[in-house]
């Protein structure tokens, strides 16, 4: 049964720059036995013990896979794709009730299925922020989930936070949306083709030959 927040649960969430509106609008709780709930709609809810101190730990609802995080967003048509819960609900919070953009949650770096893509794959725009880990090996986890993600999703482009900067709630301790912005719009875009459109339907042109029906000019 969920209790009303703790005054150090609400002090580990304002740490991380996560107000108490923002809190209330993702409906975190915790429970009897101390753990942060977050909701996850009709898949459950994800409980983390160790906030504010201790062992971290996680469970998930019984019989439940991890799901992606604040789906209630995924109609927008433009979409961040982010590490975590505590970074889903910074971002959100910093975009507002966006109804052109939203924020979605990847529960862990490991976390990703193909199956996840169909929440995705019908918005203009996925930007993928993962954690800017400078450990080389947990680099390395990271980019493999990045090489996932891409696989499943065509429309995703991963954007790569300032060096040292780990994650999007360090991020915004530093920036604001308008820094994000920025990094946005630095983005490659995509280069136009060269090469001419072929009408299929105009008529076919004269062959000239140089081996006869094999090889032409």
């Amino acid at each position: 049964m969920a209790i009303l927040l703790t005054d150090p649960v609400i002090e580990w969430f304002n740490a991380k720059g996560i107000d108490t509106e923002t809190m209330g609008d993702f409906g975190i709780s915790v429970d009897a036995e101390g753990a942060v709930c977050f909701p996850y709609g009709e898949y459950g809810t994800k409980r983390r013990f160790g906030v504010p101190e201790g062992t971290r730990s996680f469970r998930w609802t019984k019989g439940v896979d991890p799901q992606l995080f604040n789906l209630r967003d995924a109609h927008k048509p433009n979409l961040f794709l982010v590490e975590g819960e505590t970074d889903t609900m910074k971002l959100r919070q910093e975009i507002g009730d966006n109804e052109a953009v939203g924020v979605i949650g990847l529960t862990g770096i490991e976390t990703w299925r193909a199956d996840m893509a169909q929440f995705l794959q019908n918005a203009e725009h996925v930007w993928v922020i993962l954690d800017n880990d400078q450990d080389y090996q947990v680099a390395g986890r990271v980019d493999n989930a990045w090489r996932a993600i891409r696989a499943d999703l065509k429309n995703a482009k991963r954007l790569t936070l300032p060096t040292k900067t780990n994650e999007a709630c360090e991020f915004f301790e530093d920036y604001g949306i308008a820094a994000l912005r920025d990094i946005l719009d630095r983005q490659p875009k995509a280069r136009e083709s060269r090469l001419k459109t072929l009408d299929l339907e105009l008529p076919q042109p004269t062959v000239h030959w140089l081996v006869d029906h094999m090889i032409c000019k």
